[in-house]
């Protein structure tokens, strides 16, 4: 993981302290990653700061575009779901042919006077 002392001033109207947020702040509304942030944001190639106090942070931008990868992963969740949900209820071909209640006819009659019955 590689630290950097100050963000790249990119607006001049706001200090270098705004551009930046606290990875523990961050961390409070995320799920800690498996492997921990440090390893986390260097596989996602964020580069970690030190604010202004000696914190872990990481830049606005960076901050935004995690938020919104785990926008796009969240929607493709729900839509898969919902898409489980649609073929779960979708209704299923019926298999095989229903017999005649109170017939002795053979299977192959029953077969023979179905295709009849379809066909008509």
């Amino acid at each position: 993981m590689r630290k950097a002392t100050e963000p790249e001033a990119k607006d001049p109207t706001v200090c270098t302290v705004c551009q930046t947020i606290p990875v523990s702040v961050f961390a409070l509304d995320y799920d800690r990653p498996m492997n921990g942030w440090p390893a986390f944001l260097e596989a996602n190639g964020i580069e970690v700061l030190t604010d202004d106090i000696g914190r872990d942070a990481i830049t606005r931008a960076d901050a935004h575009r995690l938020i919104e990868q785990r926008k796009q992963r969240d929607a493709q969740i729900a839509e898969e779901r919902a898409r489980r949900l649609v073929e779960k209820k979708r209704p299923r071909a019926p298999i095989g042919i229903p017999a005649p209640v109170g017939s002795n006819a053979s299977a192959l009659e029953v077969m023979m006077s179905y295709d009849q019955e379809k066909n008509q």
